[in-house]
């Protein structure tokens, strides 16, 4: 009797270290509306927000005026970030490369995606 709580007490302790050791950040990390800083140049202004229902919407401004490039839902698990697009269901695949409070950098093949929160909100319909 004495052995088998001994185990179950270990594997608890386990858990509760492996689960400490998570270096993920949370879902809620991404929440917000971005500003792409790179590797955009300077004749479009592009931002995405990410809701916590996990609906995602891209823009650009062109300078003649907003248009929405993409929409459809967003997934945070592991080191990635998924993006499915409405429609017709393509996905998107980012890296999470560092994810600080004001800023994400997630890689797309062989660039890297430079976001800062936008102070600007956008309500997904």
């Amino acid at each position: 009797m004495l052995r088998r709580t001994i185990q179950i007490v270990a594997i608890a302790c386990a858990g509760t270290f492996f689960h400490a050791c998570d270096r993920r950040a949370p879902e809620s990390a991404f929440h917000g509306t971005w500003d792409f800083i790179s590797p955009h140049g300077l004749d479009t202004a592009d931002w995405i927000s990410f809701k916590d229902d996990h609906k995602w919407i891209w823009f650009t401004a062109d300078g003649n005026g907003e248009c929405i490039n993409d929409r459809g839902s967003w997934y945070a698990g592991g080191k990635f970030l998924y993006l499915r697009r409405e429609g017709d269901g393509k996905k998107y695949v980012w890296k999470i490369i560092e994810i600080l409070p004001n800023e994400l950098q997630l890689g797309v093949g062989k660039d890297l995606y430079v976001l800062r929160r936008a102070e600007r909100s956008i309500r997904l319909n």
